[in-house]
């Protein structure tokens, strides 16, 4: 549950970008032992991050996506 809030209780609205959320997922990832990696992209002078980690720990074999966020496509 607190999980649940501390998403909640983060800001993400696209239109100003998604830096809060993304460094949030971030955090969250490391705690569980992963390595996320951040692509960023800026649409209308605004932050875009995409959030990309993977299913099993650095170095092991099989690796595979597991979370991310997403890219507000330019309009």
């Amino acid at each position: 549950m607190a999980l649940a809030e501390r998403f909640v209780a983060t800001p993400s609205v696209s239109a100003d970008g998604n830096d809060e959320i993304a460094r949030l997922a971030c955090t969250l990832l490391r705690e569980a032992g992963r390595e996320p990696r951040l692509q960023t992209r800026q649409i209308d002078a605004v932050t875009h991050h995409n959030v990309i980690a993977d299913l099993a720990p650095a170095g092991a074999a099989g690796r595979a996506p597991v979370s991310y966020t997403h890219l507000r496509a330019p309009e």
